[in-house]
């Protein structure tokens, strides 16, 4: 049989025995903070485990433990926002922190904002609840993702202070740029990739945060220039 040598990410936690899979399974990817097909898990003598079955093997074997990587990809890391942002766990999302609350996050999470960035994210419906001072409950994302959508809307007068409108890459650009970018690798690449449909409704956000932020600065310049002319 060829021995096949594998590149794998950080070592996340792993499973002593038999029963320990069997206990903590149901979370434990939850609490790292990580989806379980992004992982990869490998018994002591090296063999992968993706089933129920190969940890009842590992388990008549001996095999145990059973260590658990996050496997290395090719997709954007949620880390790769710049600061100030929260990435969104298996997205290619981001937040801004300004949002968020930091007493909430240690409330529902015993961690800072800082620390959950560290660790790769939030998911939609968390960032939710952070958001509005709740404890977490599971929401659907679209409907998540809209009402944080609508929640960035609500605070856009507070924009030109931290959303870079003065610096050579404004968060309208931006959107725009993200917009037109992700239309080109989907509809002109035919991509089937995972995470698509993510793409796409995130272009469909930014599009429509784009005609916000427009709309939002129009009364402004009209001010302005009335101002202007009484003068």
């Amino acid at each position: 049989m060829p021995v096949v040598q594998l590149s794998l990410g950080e070592l996340l936690f792993q499973f002593n025995s038999m029963q320990a899979w069997v206990n903590q399974a149901q979370r434990i990817w939850k609490i790292h903070r990580v989806r379980s097909e992004d992982t990869i898990c490998v018994d002591s003598v090296g063999r992968i485990v993706t089933k129920g079955a190969e940890f009842m093997r590992a388990d008549r074997e001996s095999t145990y433990p059973i260590f658990v990587y996050r496997k290395l990809t090719d997709d954007p890391l949620p880390r790769a926002l710049p600061d100030g942002w929260m990435p969104i766990l298996g997205t290619c999302l981001g937040i801004p922190t300004k949002l968020l609350n930091e007493q909430q996050a240690k409330a529902n999470h015993n961690q800072s904002l800082t620390m959950l960035r560290e660790r790769g994210g939030i998911s939609l419906d968390e960032a939710l609840a952070i958001a509005e001072k709740r404890k977490w409950r599971s929401i659907d994302g679209q409907k998540s993702l809209s009402t944080l959508t609508n929640m960035l809307a609500a605070v856009q007068q507070q924009w030109p202070s931290w959303y870079g409108a003065d610096t050579p890459w404004p968060l309208h650009d931006v959107l725009i740029a993200l917009a037109e970018a992700t239309q080109h690798l989907l509809d002109d690449h035919n991509c089937d990739r995972h995470g698509h449909e993510v793409w796409r409704l995130c272009e469909k956000r930014a599009t429509e945060i784009v005609a916000l932020i427009k709309n939002s600065r129009a009364p402004a310049s009209k001010n302005a220039a009335q101002q202007g002319a009484a003068q």
